[in-house]
């Protein structure tokens, strides 16, 4: 980490020990290089609790940017300058930009990081009759979500899974899974990452702000699709039955 005096706090955590070296060049003396100066704290509950604080003060800040300018965008070294903290501070807790306005859009908007709040979690039609209310938080901020999406289309690891995300729609994969049980795996996952992305603020947005469809007729080609990717579904599941 990146001190503001031009010192580098490096901390090597070994068990419930913590050493923490501070490493920097002294102007006075440019005799001297560099100078070390180590300390050991057998409380590395401490530092977990300031690094959870930081997280939290550089993630307060990016929601308070997104508030303040309806979703317009805004840079790493903003937020950074906001928390207080360098822009490799911000970096270290948070890898992209995509990430750390998914993460603030979460406390932007209530309940998005929750999609049981929308959804029924016991069965698949219970997601399908959901969507109506999910798709409704998406208009209600859709400048928000085009920020975020935006962010996630320009980073560089389109390719790595969210790792948040997976974690959240977790339990409607055990669901899926459990309701068509004749299903491969692979088969399985297609249909069910069809049916996410079809269901998707992305979906949505492509379908109001590019191809011009209200919400309303938007929200009903979204569910009337995710309606025949089911059906199709527990017809493939009923024919691997069969045999």
């Amino acid at each position: 980490m990146v001190i503001r005096d031009g010192l580098d706090l490096v901390a090597d955590l070994a068990g419930t020990s913590a050493r923490l070296c501070l490493v920097g060049v002294f102007r006075p003396f440019p005799a001297v290089r560099h100078r070390v100066t180590c300390m050991t704290y057998h409380d590395a509950d401490s530092l977990s609790r300031h690094a959870e604080a930081t997280r939290e003060v550089i993630l307060d800040s990016a929601a308070e940017l997104l508030r303040e300018r309806d979703g317009a965008d805004f840079s790493m070294q903003e937020v950074a300058d906001r928390a207080g903290v360098t822009h490799r501070t911000v970096y270290r807790y948070f890898p992209g930009r995509h990430i750390l306005m998914s993460e603030a859009a979460g406390r932007v908007i209530p309940g998005l990081a929750d999609p049981s709040s929308f959804y029924d979690p016991d069965s698949v039609q219970g997601w399908i009759d959901g969507l109506p209310d999910r798709l409704a938080l998406v208009e209600a901020h859709l400048d928000i979500f085009r920020a975020v999406l935006g962010a996630v289309m320009v980073s560089d690891d389109m390719g790595q899974p969210d790792g948040g995300m997976l974690d959240r729609y977790l339990p409607f994969w055990e669901v899926f899974r459990t309701e068509f049980p004749g299903l491969s795996e692979e088969e399985a996952l297609q249909a069910f990452a069809v049916l996410r992305q079809i269901g998707s603020s992305m979906t949505y947005i492509t379908l109001r702000r590019n191809l011009g469809l209200s919400p309303s007729a938007a929200t009903e080609a979204i569910q009337t699709t995710a309606r025949q990717i089911v059906d199709a579904t527990a017809r493939r599941n009923r024919a691997a039955a069969r045999l």
